[in-house]
């Protein structure tokens, strides 16, 4: 899950691009997953959401709250 944006970075690619690939296989999909769960409890999307903060770090928080955010105000 992690080895594309290593290699850029090892290979030296700018921050935006890193970003921009992190955004695209990682955070965008694990926001559709976890937003989109209707048939599960709270519960079990508190815990799915933790566990994708956990595995993708705090630009994944900062994506988990913004998301969250978005969807108060809907």
């Amino acid at each position: 899950m992690w080895v594309p944006p290593l290699v850029m970075i090892w290979l030296g690619a700018p921050p935006p691009a890193v970003a921009a690939i992190l955004a695209l296989f990682i955070f965008i999909p694990g926001l559709y997953v976890i937003t989109n769960l209707p048939r599960y409890s709270r519960w079990a999307k508190l815990v799915a959401s933790r566990g994708y903060v956990a595995l993708s770090g705090p630009l994944g928080l900062a994506c988990l709250v913004w998301m969250d955010r978005l969807l108060q105000k809907a």
